[in-house]
């Protein structure tokens, strides 16, 4: 369900004075085209629209530093992290991201460059975060951001 589907009085008409205020907050990084909502190719919101990361420079620590941002369990980002999930729509909007891994975001990063262009190998970087176990039952982990709940 998306907030324009919630019921509501019409649009302009509220009860509300300003410290009934709402805000969101929207990520800027989403995973695309993998098998679930933790893995998948990365790409950045930026100036309007989603854009492709280029797999150059793109690490163990980048991988960490977008899972955590995504609410994974960035100590547990798989090995095969960058698998190739082939070239995606879109420009290129960022490359040669220099992350610690300690980062809350991206934009934390050394010099990240947000520029238009190609990468020059055709291939995005992609990620396959682990879910958040938890540990009171055995075999359940939570998937966020889409709250998804896997038994296994």
């Amino acid at each position: 369900m998306i907030l324009a589907e919630c019921s509501h009085a019409g649009w302009g008409y509220s009860n509300c004075g300003h410290a009934e205020d709402a805000s969101v907050i929207c990520k800027y990084v989403a995973l695309v085209g993998g098998s679930n909502a933790a893995e998948g190719r990365v790409q950045v919101f930026y100036n309007g629209s989603f854009g492709r990361v280029c797999r150059g420079g793109f690490g163990q620590e980048e991988a960490r530093v977008v899972c955590r941002h995504l609410e994974f369990n960035s100590d547990e980002v798989d090995p095969d992290f960058n698998a190739d999930l082939g070239k995606g729509l879109g420009p290129v909007l960022v490359s040669n991201i220099d992350c610690k891994g300690t980062e809350s975001s991206l934009t934390d990063c050394k010099d990240p460059e947000f520029t238009f262009g190609e990468c020059s190998d055709n291939h995005d970087a992609s990620v396959n975060c682990k879910c958040r176990s938890i540990f009171r039952f055995k075999h359940v982990s939570v998937c966020p951001p889409s709250k998804v709940v896997h038994v296994l």
